[in-house]
């Protein structure tokens, strides 16, 4: 059974109380104010809002997440209808493998529980200290440890 979310009371992400049409056009306004920004994975930059909370808003309205106008175009309203707003450990959320919160690089998200969303940040912790220790090549050096449990893998495309 779905529970509601404590603070906004919806049982479903809010972006799906919008049209689909109305979803694309934001899609579309948001694209042109995107900065690329390198994150985790080698040769895939972040696509990062310039807004500082990464909510886009129209009309003077902040009517959703960047990224969540990007799931919605790679995923359909189908299959974010099983994302829920309650985020208790076995719902389904939206996920980035980059660990860079925010990012809008379809290529970087995926659906999967609360539980190993949650997971991930030990990892994005991993590749965030070998990226500041190395660069890239500690990235790679991570990579190779075989340290990341998750499939997908954490700092790679799928």
């Amino acid at each position: 059974m779905k529970r509601a979310h404590n603070k906004s009371g919806h049982f479903n992400l809010s972006i799906l109380d919008n049209n689909s049409s109305e979803i694309e056009q934001w899609d579309t306004e948001q694209s042109t104010k995107l900065e690329l920004a390198e994150g985790l994975i080698i040769g895939s930059p972040c696509f990062l809002p310039t807004t500082k909370d990464g909510r886009y808003t129209t009309r003077r309205r902040k009517v959703a997440y960047g990224y969540q106008i990007v799931a919605f175009k790679k995923f359909g309203r189908n299959m974010l209808i099983d994302a829920t707003a309650a985020k208790r450990k076995d719902d389904i959320s939206i996920s980035h493998l980059c660990g860079t919160r925010n990012c809008c690089n379809p290529d970087h998200l995926v659906l999967e529980t609360k539980t190993t969303n949650d997971e991930r940040t030990h990892c994005h912790f991993g590749l965030k200290h070998a990226f500041a220790a190395r660069g890239q090549s500690g990235i790679q050096d991570w990579d190779r440890s075989s340290c990341c449990p998750h499939r997908p893998k954490c700092g790679k495309l799928q």
